[in-house]
């Protein structure tokens, strides 16, 4: 299956890729999916990992709201912003006629708004606080307290800040960091690229997630593949960090 921000681009020159047409049906599928099999793999919360669009479009938009909506008020989930979210600039020099990535600027919070998720009891708060582009949540499960702090692709120094005295503040929940860019699939953390300013893995490892005792995960997509790097963080503690990203397969006769 395609990965949701392929199949939100139908407006690009990327939806005819497969040749299979629009290809929203498969974000739908894939939410009613975990929607449907919350109890039986007694799912407790849903992350995304970014690139939620293709490229910062209203049309794309509409079809991440509608897919992932399905999911509201029946399973716990937050979003981090990928590069693709970010900063769309049409171009004329490349040949998928489009550069991201460009700046900060996204329709994210026009279509998944602060208020909105302000209203959930997971719901924990927002950098700044009156936008949703980095968040935290909180749920119980299997006797444990756990946080997530959703982080902004390539987050900036006062977005680190802020997430470390969220999870300094909440030293009883086991502490799960997500954010877009944090790993490559050979195990090494990112650490250069993308025009915006901010922190990459490398760097995000120093400033903030190698600090606390409570971080135990990191959740990333962005670079292709799977890779699992678990070192210690300065205190001793494991903090087991997770690359998990297929961007598409094609299955000719669908």
């Amino acid at each position: 299956q395609p990965a949701p921000q392929f199949s939100c681009a139908t407006r690009l020159k990327l939806s005819k890729k497969w040749g299979n047409g629009d290809l929203r049906r498969y974000f739908f599928e894939q939410t009613r999916w975990v929607r449907d099999n919350q109890k039986r793999l007694n799912i407790a919360f849903l992350v995304h990992e970014g690139d939620i669009v293709q490229a910062d479009a209203h049309e794309e938009w509409a079809i991440a709201k509608e897919a992932m909506s399905i999911l509201d008020g029946k399973v716990p989930y937050c979003m981090c912003l990928g590069n693709h979210d970010l900063g769309y600039q049409k171009t004329d020099k490349n040949k998928y006629g489009f550069n991201i990535g460009v700046d900060r600027t996204t329709n994210f919070n026009t279509y998944f708004p602060r208020e909105k998720f302000a209203e959930r009891a997971e719901f924990g708060g927002t950098f700044p606080p009156d936008r949703h582009d980095n968040s935290w949540y909180h749920f119980e499960a299997a006797g444990m307290n756990f946080l997530i702090v959703a982080l902004e692709c390539k987050p900036r120094d006062e977005v680190l800040a802020w997430a470390n005295k969220v999870v300094a503040e909440h030293p009883d929940h086991r502490a799960i960091v997500l954010t877009h860019s944090y790993l490559h699939a050979n195990k090494k953390r990112t650490s250069r690229g993308m025009k915006i300013t901010g922190n990459l893995g490398e760097q995000m490892c120093q400033k903030f997630v190698s600090k606390h005792k409570n971080i135990f995960m990191v959740l990333c997509g962005h670079s292709r593949g799977e890779a699992l790097l678990t070192p210690e963080g300065d205190h001793g503690n494991q903090v087991h960090q997770v690359l998990s990203c297929l961007l598409y397969t094609h299955d000719a006769a669908d």
